[in-house]
This record gives structure tokens, C-alpha cells and sequence, in this order.
């Protein structure tokens, strides 16, 4: 089974479309979204820049094997081709 990350701070226009198109929709259920605001978010700001990272959303669909990570809002019909190379 996979999951969904999405790295996210407020007032990110691009964070709040992503949310806006996993609320309501089939992953809402399995994403969990990862503030990198603050001293409560620092590990998940650490996270993304240790891999490179400089630009939110980041968005990281992945399993106990694959991983795929994209940067920005895109369309779920984009997620779903990400959903699909994890899942093999």
C-alpha cells in the first residue's frame, strides 16, 4: 500500500491548491501533510532539504520499496500516474 506526503507552510499558494485537490478526493485518507513552519516543522524542513529540495509543495508518494517525489501542484490525474509507478 502506498502513501502521500505533502510538505507544506502557510500561505504557500501552490500548498493550499494541493490540499484543496486532496481534500475531498480518494487520497485524502492516505496523505498526511507535513507543515516545515516553525520549530514544529523544522525535521520536515530538514527532510526536504536534505534531498534537495528548495521549492514547496513537496509531494512524496511512496511504499516500503519505491518512492516518487514531485515538486509543485499538479493534477490529481499527475498523482495517480506517480501512485501507479509505486505501485508497480
Amino acid at each position: 500500500m502506498f502513501r502521500i506526503e505533502i510538505y507544506t507552510k502557510p500561505g504557500c499558494a501552490g500548498c493550499e491548491k494541493m490540499k484543496a485537490l486532496i481534500k475531498g478526493s480518494e487520497y485524502e485518507s492516505i496523505t498526511e501533510l507535513k507543515t516545515i513552519y516553525g520549530r514544529s516543522g523544522k525535521p520536515n524542513l530538514d527532510f526536504i532539504k536534505g534531498r534537495g529540495y528548495n521549492s514547496i509543495p513537496v509531494v512524496r508518494v511512496f511504499n516500503d520499496t519505491k518512492e516518487e517525489v514531485f515538486v509543485g501542484a499538479v493534477p490529481l490525474k499527475y498523482l495517480k500516474k506517480m501512485i501507479q509507478k509505486v505501485e508497480g
